[in-house]
């Protein structure tokens, strides 16, 4: 009888079910096998097929349609107006998720992409038109592609099932198929070693015509962002999952808090930086950049801010048009093709064609630092916070007759956040009146309730990161939106893996030959560069006084920099405060307030229209239902 490898036939169990008689319903991938007889007989088929293996990929920048992710919108950053439908970022925020909704099952599509790579790992040496030196670099993608499937299957749904890879005889007997879930450790160190296996072989760099393929800097940055992870309270020792256990009463998640899970998590993200080829991306100063406040360091970058533009460095970086990846110093990992762009309509002004309801919450707004690094709670006289009252002059952000809650705010804020008084550019617009204009979310304004009560912003703030200045949609011809990527992972959120899990240590761990050790001055090395590129001041050592301080100014600084990057989903869990922060009702503006009455619309209002509720089982996306009644050996995550 014909031999098949055994991880096609596991994939056929994990997915078509348990029974014999779907198990023996296999002609379908006989026949398969039978195709990649012709896929491995040239090299052009078999680097098809290897390239569309990427497509696998999760898009990260389709954060709002039906398919899309939900980790932005199942935050505690952002709301959307479409409270149901086919966004399953609503269901899991309200609580209403249930492992029977199709919603982003990715379970499915992860393990496809894992079988599509497995196969062609076991097939490449057939190629006969392609020499060792092609296919080992072929082989090398595969498996950081096979890596990066495992990571977001343990990102998602925690310890997942590891699949063999060594050939199998049909006839092996059913039982013998049905894998149980491996512990969540065990997943992480196969992981960490088939990225640290691959990033010796990967390049440096990709060319620029190849953007979006691996190098030995995305092969690292994964593995920082997954050790960082694994070292955190949700998977370090949490007592609370003592009772996840597999069937023979091993435990899921270690029950043991071990420290030095931070510093292996610190090492990673060294050896990202040690590389030395990415920098933090910044924009020149120019005559039209804003003066820094006093308490900025006019030094050169990255010491001061003194010869950067902050709020072109932060927007310029995610709005696609000229700077593209391979301009891009920050850039680690990117997905060259994202529907980023299908996502930023759903921000974008009815003006300008967009559905202007992509919100964000009160709780974010409120989270920006004002212009010299004060806390909306702490301002200073040089640049005080109000929440009553319009300014009477304009300044570098502003204009005239602006709520003064939005005077005096940092660059990032500007360009990430549009609230009523935006000025919206979308200069490549040929209808005039649709281009160049300020918006206003009163329930009469132009973009309001009141003239459109299916398309709104629920809070009064929409997100603007991404949206570059020529974008519009408008009809009339001349409109459109510049092609983007989208950055799976950026340098400024490894130096802030880096300088989190410094901060958790308490003595110190020799790792890989380096020895690593909670060090102030390491910390506010990496931290600082962030707070001057978004034109604040650096941290001082009295404001770092210690763990707890440190930790806090760490959370709030991956809040605002990461900000719609999907981060926050995964950061208030992984840290279990999501009980906490997730739970919290949707507060924005008065959005039932007119024009005649603009003090009404600056108050804080509960947002009614949409449920809030985070328990303790939300902290895991549950296994797809289908896959658990197939599956007799896979155990559910708590609680679902």
């Amino acid at each position: 009888m014909k031999k098949i490898l055994l991880f096609i036939i596991t994939f056929v169990v994990i997915l078509w079910g348990s029974s014999c008689k779907k198990f023996l319903d296999v002609d379908p991938y006989i026949n398969d096998m039978f195709n990649l007889d012709t896929v491995f007989s040239k090299k052009t088929f078999a680097e098809r097929y290897l390239y569309t293996i990427y497509s696998t990929i999760p898009d990260d920048g389709d954060y709002m349609t039906s398919g899309g992710v939900p980790w932005v919108g199942a935050s505690d950053e952002a709301v959307w107006k479409w409270t149901r439908g086919d966004i399953p970022a609503n269901y899991y925020a309200s609580g209403d998720y249930d492992p029977s909704l199709p919603y982003y099952n990715n379970w499915k599509n992860l393990y496809q992409g894992i079988r599509s790579t497995n196969v062609f790992l076991s097939r490449v040496d057939e190629v006969k038109d392609m020499n060792q030196s092609e296919k080992q670099q072929l082989k090398t993608q595969a498996r950081f592609l096979r890596a990066y499937f495992y990571f977001y299957l343990v990102q998602q749904y925690g310890p997942a099932i590891l699949l063999p890879e060594k050939p199998l005889e049909f006839d092996k007997e059913l039982d013998e198929l049905l894998l149980p879930r491996n512990t969540y450790d065990e997943c992480v160190n196969y992981i960490v070693d088939e990225l640290s296996a691959v990033a010796q072989e990967l390049p440096l760099t990709q060319d620029p015509n190849w953007i979006g393929r691996p190098t030995k800097g995305a092969a690292l940055a994964v593995k920082s962002r997954l050790l960082l992870y694994a070292a955190s309270p949700l998977f370090n020792g949490n007592t609370q999952y003592a009772d996840f256990v597999n069937k023979d009463g091993l435990p899921m998640i270690n029950q043991q808090y071990q420290e030095e899970k931070w510093a292996k998590a610190a090492a990673a993200a060294k050896e990202v930086i040690d590389l030395g080829i990415y920098q933090l991306y910044t924009a020149p100063k120019t005559a039209q950049t804003a003066l820094l406040p006093a308490n900025v360091s006019s030094l050169s970058f990255p010491e001061g801010a003194g010869d950067i533009d902050p709020f072109k460095s932060y927007r310029d970086m995610f709005a696609g048009g000229t700077v593209l990846t391979s301009m891009n110093t920050e850039a680690i990992f990117v997905r060259s093709q994202t529907n980023l762009n299908g996502s930023l309509r759903f921000s974008m002004p009815k003006n300008m064609a967009g559905w202007s309801g992509a919100g964000v919450t009160q709780k974010l707004i409120d989270a920006y630092f004002t212009r010299d690094g004060k806390t909306i709670f702490n301002s200073s006289s040089s640049y005080p916070y109000t929440e009553t009252g319009f300014s009477t002059v304009g300044d570098d952000f502003t204009s005239s007759g602006t709520a003064k809650m939005y005077v005096n705010r940092e660059p990032r804020f500007y360009a990430s956040i549009g609230y009523t008084g935006t000025f919206w550019e979308g200069t490549s617009a040929t209808v005039t009146s649709a281009k160049n204009f300020t918006v206003e979310y009163y329930f009469d304004g132009n973009e309001g309730r009141g003239s459109d009560a299916e398309n709104y912003p629920l809070t009064g703030y929409v997100i603007r990161k991404f949206i570059h200045p020529e974008d519009n949609l408008a009809y009339g011809g001349g409109s459109a939106q510049t092609r983007k990527t989208y950055m799976l992972f950026r340098l400024a959120e490894i130096y802030l893996n880096y300088a989190e899990a410094l901060n958790e240590l308490s003595t110190s761990y020799t790792i890989y030959g380096k020895t690593i050790t909670r060090d102030l001055n390491e910390i506010k090395k990496y931290l600082n560069p962030i707070r001057f590129r978004a034109g604040l001041p650096g941290y001082t050592d009295e404001e770092l006084s210690n763990q707890l301080d440190t930790r806090t100014a760490l959370r709030r600084e991956r809040q605002i920099e990461l900000a719609f990057e999907g981060r926050r989903f995964f950061d208030t869990r992984r840290w279990k405060i999501a009980e906490t922060e997730d739970n919290q009702s949707i507060v924005g503006m008065n959005m039932m307030a007119t024009k005649a009455n603009k003090e009404q619309f600056f108050t804080r209002t509960l947002v009614r229209d949409v449920k809030r509720s985070f328990s303790r089982k939300q902290y895991i996306w549950p296994i797809p239902r289908t896959d658990i009644v197939k599956n007799k050996n896979i155990i559910q995550n708590p609680g679902w």
